[in-house]
């Protein structure tokens, strides 16, 4: 499955398909903002230690101090 890459909403949990339809995991930079997406492809929206420090995320899944 190919396509346009873009944020899937399903479950109550977004994830991010590459344009190969394959799911997105780890960090990622769209519009100038930087997301995680953790080892099952869903969006964090909380703080999460990733690397030895903490990173919060904001409701809409963007980095608050990247």
């Amino acid at each position: 499955m190919t396509g346009e890459p873009g944020w899937l909403f399903t479950g109550d949990k977004w994830y991010y398909l590459n344009a190969d339809g394959s799911m997105a995991a780890g960090w990622i930079r769209l519009d100038g903002k930087w997301y995680y997406l953790n080892q099952n492809g869903d969006m964090e929206t909380a703080s999460k230690e990733i690397g030895g420090k903490v990173y919060s995320f904001d409701e809409k899944g963007a980095c608050t101090n990247p």
